[in-house]
C-alpha cells in the first residue's frame, strides 16, 4: 500500500490517493513511523497525506512527531490534520498556544483569490 500511495498521482487521482492514505491510517503500526514521517512531509503527495498526518499523531509521542506536526501546520493541504494531531500530542491548552497564531494568517483561498 505504501508503494501504491507513492505511485498514485495527486492530479486527477487525488481521491484515490486520499483513500490509500486512509487505508494506511488503518493498517500502519509504530514500526511504520519512518515511512509515515517521510510521506507526511513530502508535499508532492498533496491532500492525500491528510489521514497519514492523522495517523502520525496517534502512532507515536516521539518529539520528532511533534516537530513534524508543527512544520505541517504551515502546509495548507494538511493544516487541519496537523492541528488536530498537535492537540492530541500536546493537549488542548499547549496546542492552542501553537495554533492561535494561525488564525491571523490568510487562508490558502484568500491568498489565491483575495479577501473578497
Amino acid at each position: 500500500m505504501i508503494d501504491e500511495f507513492r505511485q498514485t498521482p495527486v492530479g486527477d487521482e487525488w481521491a484515490l490517493k486520499w483513500a490509500i492514505g486512509n487505508a494506511l491510517d488503518t493498517v500502519t503500526t509504530p514500526k511504520h513511523l519512518e515511512v509515515l514521517l517521510e510521506l507526511a512531509l513530502d508535499r508532492r503527495h498533496g491532500i492525500g497525506r491528510q489521514r497519514i498526518v492523522d495517523r502520525l499523531a496517534r502512532i507515536s509521542a516521539q518529539p520528532r512527531v511533534v516537530d513534524a506536526l508543527l512544520r505541517l501546520m504551515e502546509d495548507d493541504d494538511v493544516v487541519f490534520s496537523a492541528m488536530t494531531g498537535l492537540r492530541r500530542r500536546l493537549g488542548p491548552a499547549a496546542a492552542a498556544d501553537r495554533i492561535r497564531p494561525l488564525s491571523i494568517r490568510p487562508s490558502a483561498y484568500e491568498r489565491l483569490h483575495g479577501n473578497s
